[in-house]
């Protein structure tokens, strides 16, 4: 059976994601299982630091209450520190006309990204560039983001979703500025099974 998707029904995904990570505290290695995640980038060490780029205490506060969520049911533990500290995750807030994005896992104790070049670099010093972007300092852009940033990726990804894309949606794609490789990239490659 196939199931048909289209842009309102994403949310619903993203939501589901977070419930599943919301109980793993209970979770089972079956249950695991069924996470679409990165192996190669899923956090090794324990501790990860984080920092902010931007933002006034009250959205670095909010940002906290969040993001930190996600880091209950597991092993990490985060100590945030100043930017020129050279922080695993470098949060900034509203910087990249209210577009949200994260590099996926431990990939940003290696990579940033350049909001003026509109590129990703390898980052040896992580003192002045983004490794995680939230448009809205709002719950649903924290969560979802939150999750990339631990090695977790999109649950339409994995390999028993089944999924029969609404064309119709695809063929819109180019109108939200998508190129054919984007559309491909972010909605119809597959992960194995883990």
């Amino acid at each position: 059976m196939s199931t048909k998707i289209t842009s309102t029904s994403m949310y619903l995904f993203l939501l589901f994601c977070f419930m599943v990570i919301s109980s793993l505290a209970q979770a089972t290695h079956e249950y695991i299982a069924d996470l679409v995640f990165e192996p190669d980038f899923l956090w090794r060490k324990q501790d990860v630091t984080l920092a902010f780029v931007n933002g006034d205490e009250k959205e670095h506060l909010h940002f906290r209450r969040v993001y930190f969520q996600w880091f209950l049911p597991t092993h990490i533990h985060f100590k945030e520190v100043l930017l020129n500290h050279s922080a695993d995750i470098r949060v900034g807030l509203a910087l990249d006309r209210h577009k949200s994005w994260s590099i996926i896992g431990s990939q940003s104790q290696f990579f940033s990204y350049d909001l003026l070049s509109k590129k990703f670099y390898r980052d040896y010093q992580k003192t002045r560039d983004p490794s995680l972007v939230v448009g809205f300092n709002s719950n649903r852009h924290i969560l979802q983001e939150g999750g990339h940033s631990i090695g977790l990726n999109h649950e339409h990804f994995h390999a028993l979703a089944n999924i029969s894309w609404d064309k119709n949606f695809i063929n819109r794609s180019s109108s939200l500025r998508l190129t054919p490789d984007k559309v491909k990239w972010n909605y119809l490659r597959t992960f194995p099974l883990n």
